[in-house]
């Protein structure tokens, strides 16, 4: 079993005494069983990663210690616990920071909620936001694994336990699966990699790049080095270049999804976490406004001429929304916002100034 190292739980512990805030949220009992237990590393909650890092463990405290006076800070504690996997945590992660980043601007004019209903629905938006007498609602979404990557993920994961169960290797192993490799074919590279392990021993040279193939189909890029300080070692990259979409049809397709969440009635803002590290500016702006443009004001959206009217804009659906904010890694201070001059309900000037 992939343990989780000691050095990672001491990490863990000293940054749980310097925010001490997480143990009163979340209770000490919790803390102890669900973060602080022993277990299987690719099954941990992922709250334990966010604390064994110094940056997002403060900016998390931060933002909790912010909401925790809030009436749905009840919400807040139970989906960090409930949301286990990384999948659903960054999102909840998402929501928490930018209702946060919100809350620390109230004021008489300037009010935030948290998973409002929506009026004449039955669903909730994220956010909303309660400025000088108008309700405006916040609609979120963070880019980060889809079906794909999730199998690639998983696949990666399966191989690589594998790999670390190959006995007298001295060596560390890197590998890079290609999108030709299927989970059948794992048996197949480990005793592959043994036999390279073999020849390798009886080598000269610090390392060794070779391919795995099976009837000339190239399946998996492999390399051996040498490391006196380490015993073995092992790190798996998943290739996974080719889609059905290209990144900007993909963004459309979510931006185009999200209207179904919004009503046609209310003024709606949507944000855009471009968390997965492949996404960029430029995939969204390709995504929200199409390709191929000659000139473009972003901060209105307002179009080149000649442009290829192919961006979700153009769509009846996004009209539903007066304002689109995007911001990549999940740093929300280095945001991007945009007006929809297109938007059935426009957004203030004032607001989308505090936005």
């Amino acid at each position: 079993m992939e343990q989780i190292d000691s050095e990672e739980f001491e990490k863990v512990k000293t940054n749980l005494e310097k925010y001490p805030l997480f143990k009163e949220l979340l209770s000490e009992s919790w803390i102890n069983n669900k973060i602080l237990n022993q277990e299987n590393r690719f099954k941990k909650h992922y709250l334990f990663w966010y604390l064994l890092e110094d940056t997002k463990a403060e900016f998390l405290s931060n933002d909790l210690n912010t909401i925790k006076e809030d009436v749905k800070i009840a919400s807040f504690i139970s989906k960090i616990k409930k949301f286990k996997d990384q999948d659903n945590f960054d999102p909840f992660r998402t929501e928490l920071q930018i209702y946060a980043y919100y809350k620390s601007k109230e004021n008489d004019d300037f009010k935030v909620e948290y998973e409002p209903s929506v009026p004449e629905s039955s669903k909730n938006n994220d956010i909303l936001i309660k400025y000088s007498g108008e309700d405006y609602y916040v609609e979120i979404f963070t880019l980060t694994h889809d079906g794909i990557d999730r199998h690639n993920r998983d696949l990666q994961h399966k191989t690589t336990i594998e790999i670390n169960k190959i006995e007298d290797n001295p060596f560390i192993i890197s590998y890079r699966l290609l999108t030709s490799f299927e989970e059948s074919d794992i048996p197949t590279l480990i005793d592959f990699i043994k036999e390279e392990i073999e020849k390798f021993k009886s080598e000269n040279g610090q390392d060794k790049e070779i391919m795995f193939s099976i009837d000339e189909v190239n399946k998996t890029e492999v390399w051996l080095r040498r490391d006196l300080g380490v015993d073995k070692g092992f790190v798996g990259v998943i290739h996974s270049e080719v889609r059905e979409l290209s990144n900007d049809r993909r963004l459309k397709n979510w931006i185009l999804t999200k209207t179904e969440q919004v009503s046609d009635n209310t003024r709606n803002i949507l944000i855009t976490n471009l968390l997965y590290p492949p996404m960029s500016f430029s995939d969204y702006y390709n995504g929200l406004i199409g390709q191929e443009a000659l000139r473009i004001n972003r901060e209105t959206l307002e179009s080149a001429p000649f442009r290829h009217r192919n961006g979700a804009i153009y769509d009846e659906r996004t009209k539903k929304f007066g304002s689109f904010i995007v911001f990549q890694r999940g740093d929300y201070t280095q945001r991007k916002r945009h007006i929809n001059p297109n938007a059935n309900n426009n957004i203030s000037e004032d607001l989308f100034n505090l936005l």
